[in-house]
């Protein structure tokens, strides 16, 4: 059972996930920072709580997020996010705009075209296709190369063996007698004979005790990837699918405690039936963070260097906050008496651009009864936390001369939680990854970023389109006013009077005809698309749209290599997901069912979680076809005897993963009753092969890049593979 919580736990106030607190040390506090803060006036207030050491923790805290605001605006960032939005949304930037509305005319509505926007759209479909497979999950929960395997499950496994061995030497060494029964064996010599053949059988013991630590492993995984879903991992990784193709990082918080309300279907023997249960637990909870809510501290190359996310709270929320370990209750009696000042808020620059671009009124962001918050993760002097309270209970900070790493939460002035990072190994509890990964920054290059030169000059080719198309769809006349002066409107059949001594002056009437170039503009624009194509990785036969070369990619093969060569920028993009979010979160709720729930099987020694996501890429339109050739291949008496029945079952298993059928209607669990549906353990499954093919041979012809040949009909978006 789930060891029941030391303190309550509000819903929606994400908590991380409890582990022993450490009170390493870090390098000495800056003589600076001390001084500045022993030298505030010390004012009485409630016992134990000093007001003014508080608002001394709290300035530091405001220090910290003012620092890194002021670093995200100068650095651009700030300005390429907010590009970005408006480039998905479709919208010119309001500088743009008017510099468009001086050329033209204030009522133009110049046209935008969705280069980044049908790239982004594409890239995020090629990711969640490639990680949200049927019957697949992105990760897999692996032991180490020679895992720890408890000695109670070794002697198990030992002790298995032992008695098969046993039963084997009883059946060879004894002679039948006479009247039917067997002869007896001396025990010494029997022992002899097992011990003799347990140590021939070393190795297969040894392989036998891996097997099943495998199993044991497998076992737990399931655990994991249900505690995953029920945590909200698989819509967060959804969610964060679409900042990782829009900003320049996406990231992934959790494994948060939080209480949460679960419902269950239990059995009432009263009622004699089952019934829906409600019941208020703790539980973890993953959730994709918004990039515009997150500012690195100065210097911070990755999220364990230090981060702070502006996240907002309802007063529900702040109230329910009271009495937790490690939050300040006179602290958040404050914030409660401040919220209907309406003054418990951190304003930013680009509040109104978002708002406007997220379809908000601007006004509603002064409405509502909700506060803005900083979650803090980064370093604190030990004195400021020890004067805050941090103390109070136990000694946990050691040296009020160091630093230490610390979470904390600040509203306002007001500093109503600090607690040590509960994480000894110092991570913290929010993940990242980016288009474009560069280890020596903490914000990278975004697709919009590499599309932006050719979304500008897509949009100044239509733009220049239409304006050609406008000024050639009619003539342009000169008119002499002194010899024709109507102003009128030009229409069929109109007469203009003039007399041969006037003729003599020239025409009254000139008419010009512009040129129409859209054809050398279409041409550009298809020049500037395929550009698109190649920078960004995502071919825009992705999207529904032609390959360049014309016929070069009409068949499966050629398509096939083409979209190879292509997928190296996704497979980046997923392989970034996988090391920067994948792995570490599944780690992380791994490691905390491990520390928190002793209800569960213990798999054997360290764990190592392996994601999926890239390595599918690569398989996914030809696993199919392998597996479907190796089934062919080995259907042959040989193979069988090698293979067994049982082994043929987990090919056929996997082959039927991505079907939409029900395995366990379909193929049997257990060993016996395959032998009893085939005959035999060993030659058991074999079928004539299909096609007329031998055994041996392969069911189809394949090309050059693994694909089946058929022309167009097997493309791999027309579902050929």
């Amino acid at each position: 059972m789930m060891q029941a919580p030391q303190y309550a736990i509000p819903p929606q106030a994400g908590v991380p996930t409890h582990k022993p607190l450490t009170t390493e040390p870090l390098p000495p506090v800056p003589a600076g920072v001390l001084s500045a803060a022993s030298a505030q006036p010390q004012a009485s207030g409630s016992p134990g709580l000093n007001t003014q050491v508080v608002a001394s923790l709290g300035l530091f805290l405001r220090a910290q997020y003012d620092r890194s605001k002021q670093e995200r605006v100068s650095s651009g960032i700030e300005e390429k996010m907010i590009r970005a939005k408006y480039a998905r949304a479709l919208e010119y930037e309001p500088a743009k705009k008017a510099q468009i509305a001086a050329l033209f005319d204030a009522s133009y509505e110049p046209p935008y075209m969705p280069v980044i926007e049908t790239k982004c759209r594409a890239l995020e479909d090629w990711v969640m296709d490639v990680y949200f497979q049927a019957g697949q999950r992105p990760f897999d929960v692996q032991n180490t190369p020679d895992p720890m395997v408890s000695q109670e499950v070794q002697d198990l496994v030992r002790m298995n063996y032992k008695e098969v061995i046993a039963r084997q030497i009883v059946q060879e060494q004894v002679m039948p007698r006479a009247d039917g029964g067997r002869g007896s064996l001396d025990p010494n010599t029997l022992d002899a004979l097992i011990e003799e053949a347990m140590q021939a059988k070393a190795k297969m013991i040894e392989a036998e005790i891996k097997r099943t630590a495998k199993e044991m492993t497998e076992k737990f995984s399931i655990t994991v990837e249900d505690r995953l879903a029920e945590g909200g991992w698989y819509q967060a990784l959804r969610e964060l699918v679409h900042d990782i193709c829009t900003y320049p990082a996406a990231f992934m918080a959790g494994p948060e405690e939080r209480m949460v309300t679960r419902r269950k279907r239990v059995f009432d023997p009263q009622l004699g039936r089952y019934v829906t249960k409600h019941s208020d637990a703790p539980g973890e909870k993953f959730r994709r963070v918004s990039p515009i809510n997150v500012y690195p501290l100065v210097g911070g190359k990755t999220c364990r260097d230090g981060m702070i996310e502006r996240t907002q709270y309802n007063p529900m929320d702040i109230q329910a906050m009271k009495g937790v370990q490690g939050f300040n209750d006179a602290e958040i009696s404050a914030v409660l008496g401040e919220i209907e000042s309406g003054s418990l808020r951190e304003w930013t620059a680009i509040d109104s651009r978002i708002a406007n671009l997220d379809n908000k009124s601007s006004n509603s962001m002064y409405m509502g009864d909700n506060v803005d918050a900083l979650i803090y993760w980064g370093q604190a002097p030990g004195k400021l936390l020890i004067e805050w309270g941090m103390n109070a209970k136990t000694q946990v900070i050691t040296d009020p001369t160091r630093w230490y790493r610390v979470y904390a939460i600040q509203i306002g002035n007001h500093t109503i939680m600090a607690r040590l990072n509960p994480n000894p190994d110092g991570r913290v509890n929010y993940f990242k990854a980016s288009f474009i990964q560069d280890p020596d920054k903490f914000w990278n290059i975004s697709l919009p970023d590499v599309l932006w030169p050719h979304q500008v000059t897509a949009n100044a080719v239509i733009r220049a389109c239409g304006f050609n198309v406008g000024i050639a769809s009619g003539p342009i006349i000169e008119q002499d006013i002194d010899r024709i002066p109507d102003r009128g409107p030009l229409h069929a059949l109109k007469r203009f009077f003039s007399t041969g001594s006037q003729m003599a002056n020239g025409r009254a009437m000139n008419f010009y005809t512009v040129q129409l170039i859209t054809g050398p503009l279409r041409d550009f624009y298809e020049f500037i698309m395929t550009l698109a194509d190649y920078d960004s990785g995502v071919p825009r036969m992705a999207h529904g749209g032609q390959g360049p070369g014309g016929g070069v990619t009409n068949t499966a093969s050629s398509m096939s290599m083409f979209l190879s060569t292509s997928a190296r920028g996704v497979k980046a993009v997923i392989e970034h997901i996988d090391r920067g979010i994948t792995e570490p979160s599944v780690e992380a709720e791994a490691y905390y069912i491990l520390d928190n729930d002793e209800s569960i099987s213990q798999p054997p020694g360290e764990l190592k979680i392996i994601a999926k996501g890239s390595s599918a890429l690569i398989a996914k339109e030809q696993s199919a076809i392998r597996l479907k050739e190796l089934l062919a291949e080995t259907n042959n008496p040989v193979d069988m005897q090698i293979i067994t029945a049982d082994g043929r079952k987990h090919l056929l298993r996997d082959a039927m993963k991505a079907l939409p059928i029900d395995l366990d209607k379909v193929l049997p669990e257990e060993r016996q009753i395959i032998e009893q549906m085939t005959g035999a353990p060993m030659a058991a499954g074999l079928m004539e092969p299909q096609n007329g093919g031998g055994p041996g041979m392969p069911s189809a012809a394949l090309s050059m890049a693994g694909d089946r040949m058929g022309g167009q009909d097997f493309s791999l978006f027309g579902g050929g593979a």
